[in-house]
């Protein structure tokens, strides 16, 4: 429909303007004048023609530019959202991966110590190179809970909450026995190559790591 208007204005304009010429024409005297004017008339008649296919070359050249326009920003918006998706996933498999993690290393000292874990804390590096290595590590131990309570002929459930422990505000204290410091650094060490300095253990009765055992030792 489009250009099907375009054509019809086009002929239209043509039409009017040959009508127009012809009535100048025979108005004008026949003389020298009458020439110049012909070729006057003959530039309008090009103007008429071609004006129209200038107009429409510059209303394509503006639609391509709103088309580019559009590509850009559908682009733009794409790629912001696999950014979006893509830190979503790392977020997603980071999380994953350090839940995993804690699980085993609870398992792996809770099976060889008389306390057991009741949390733990990890930062792992980010760098492309060593993603997913263990940069420093923070554990809470506690005494290990009898959950088996026989009364008579009946077993009562006891429900245990899992314990929040913020080692933020711990007091600076020595683990009670440096042996079962040593067995947890030790199996963090061997088994995950954690370097030692990194490792923090604490009690939750606000008793930290005992690490300088060597100095307390001299002092008794």
């Amino acid at each position: 429909m489009a250009i099907l208007e375009f054509l019809r204005n086009w002929v239209k304009d043509i039409a009017i303007m040959f009508i127009l010429l012809s009535i100048v024409e025979l108005a004008l005297p026949n003389n020298n004048m009458k020439r110049y004017v012909n070729i006057v008339i003959g530039f309008m008649v090009i103007i008429v023609i071609i004006s129209p296919f200038v107009k429409l070359l510059n209303k394509n050249f503006s639609i391509e530019q709103e088309i580019f326009k559009t590509m850009v920003d559908e682009v733009q918006y794409q790629y912001d959202e696999d950014l979006a998706l893509q830190n979503l996933q790392a977020r997603q498999i980071k999380e994953t991966y350090l839940k995993k993690l804690k699980e085993n290393i609870k398992e792996s000292i809770d099976g060889v110590l008389d306390y057991q874990v009741d949390d733990i804390k990890i930062w792992i590096s980010e760098d492309d190179e060593n993603y997913g290595e263990i940069k420093d590590i923070e554990i809470v131990m506690g005494e290990k809970k009898d959950i088996d309570h026989y009364e008579h002929d009946s077993i009562n459930t006891i429900k245990i909450e899992e314990i929040k422990i913020d080692t933020s505000n711990f007091e600076v204290e020595k683990l009670e026995a440096f042996e079962e410091a040593d067995k947890i650094k030790n199996i963090l060490h061997e088994k995950y190559s954690i370097p030692r300095d990194s490792i923090r253990i604490f009690l939750n009765n606000n008793t930290e790591e005992g690490e300088k055992d060597g100095e307390d030792d001299q002092k008794n």
